[in-house]
């Protein structure tokens, strides 16, 4: 394959994503670039994503408060209006 050698300007947040993604995987910032770009130019297939996990916290709720009825409390608070889609 053919290479072509360029210079960009990247914003801070991305050259910081690049060289932290690079260093994850032990590939060169060049080899993490060219990955990038094929896959969001539809010329290589992405690759199988990391599955999503949940980091669950301890919310400290004190005992009695139950937190699937929470758009109760909310009501009893006087927030008629609480959008339970939010929730």
């Amino acid at each position: 394959m053919h290479r072509y050698r360029t210079t960009f300007t990247a914003k801070a947040q991305v050259a910081k994503a690049i060289k932290e993604k690079a260093k994850r995987e032990g590939k060169s910032i060049s080899e993490i670039v060219n990955e990038l770009l094929l896959e969001a130019l539809g010329l290589q297939p992405g690759r199988a994503k990391v599955p999503f996990r949940v980091v669950a916290h301890n919310l400290k709720l004190r005992p009695g408060l139950d937190p699937t009825r929470m758009s109760l409390i909310l009501e009893d608070l006087g927030f008629e209006d609480w959008d339970r889609s939010q929730t």
